[in-house]
């Protein structure tokens, strides 16, 4: 297959993951506008049009929302676009999508939560309503899903090494299997350029931003100081002839108690 030419459209689908997600209509022209910003960094010439078909596709989990997309550029070679896509799939976005999705977030949505962004994109096609072939923008540098046979319903998952031994014992929680399938790091790992530009742009975890898109902030506020050395306060007990401290201090107890061991 040859390179990406003029006047050629091509598209995918985006997969946006997180807590506390705005509904799909109001999701939509969110990852729209960030799409179409992403790629008119990519090119010198006029923006190319986003369209976002369909509304949401069949989502894997309750907080995962997919989207198809398709990007149809006015003038010039689609390659610039293509080329950029294909890193922001092998980054998930860290370059340039997600920063840009969530900055639309933050000022259409503010109670959005912490979010994660995947590609998957699919093949370049003719404009031209005569051509029925289809020219392949090159392999997408994101491992495809085990066990799907649909590619655009399920999430795009890196497979585990072969040299790996399988183990019988159970399975890692589901945020663990998530990270060590994940091919972001061994993306970043064979591209220094690409880890340079994605770093030096990176959200820092410890800034308010940060903790507010990895939802620290929310699990810190929703659990209680488990860890307070203050010892708990003992109680005094009443013994037979005595009386406690806080019994001594309001005359109605004393007497109470007075009288008590009177009549008896």
């Amino acid at each position: 297959a040859g390179p990406a030419g003029e006047g050629q459209s091509f598209g995918g689908v985006v997969w946006i993951e997180g807590g506390s997600l705005p509904p799909p209509p109001v999701l939509a022209p969110i990852v729209e506008a960030a799409l179409e910003a992403t790629l008119a960094k990519a090119t010198s010439s006029q923006p190319p049009r986003v369209r976002v078909h369909g509304g949401c596709v069949d989502a894997v989990s309750a907080t995962s929302t997919g989207f198809r997309f398709e990007v149809c550029p006015d003038s010039g070679s689609s390659q610039p676009l293509v080329e950029c896509l294909q890193a922001e799939a092998a980054c998930r976005g860290a370059e340039c999508l997600l920063p840009e999705l969530v900055r639309l977030l933050e000022e259409r949505a503010s109670a959005s939560g912490h979010c994660r962004v995947r590609l998957e994109l699919h093949e370049v096609k003719q404009q031209d309503t005569g051509s029925k072939e289809a020219v392949s923008p090159g392999a997408v540098p994101v491992q495809k899903p085990r066990t799907s046979q649909s590619p655009t319903m399920v999430l795009p998952r890196g497979s585990p090494s072969p040299s790996r031994p399988r183990r019988a014992s159970t399975p890692p929680p589901t945020s663990q299997r998530d990270r060590s399938l994940s091919p972001t790091a061994d993306n970043l790992a064979r591209n220094p350029e690409l880890r340079e530009r994605v770093m030096r742009d990176a959200i820092p975890i410890a800034s308010p931003a940060g903790k507010r898109l990895s939802g620290v902030d929310r699990i810190a506020s929703g659990k209680e100081d488990i860890f307070s050395t203050t010892p708990p306060r003992p109680q005094a007990k009443a013994v037979r002839g005595t009386t406690t401290p806080q019994a001594a201090a309001s005359p109605t107890v004393q007497w109470g108690v007075s009288q008590l061991w009177a009549r008896g």
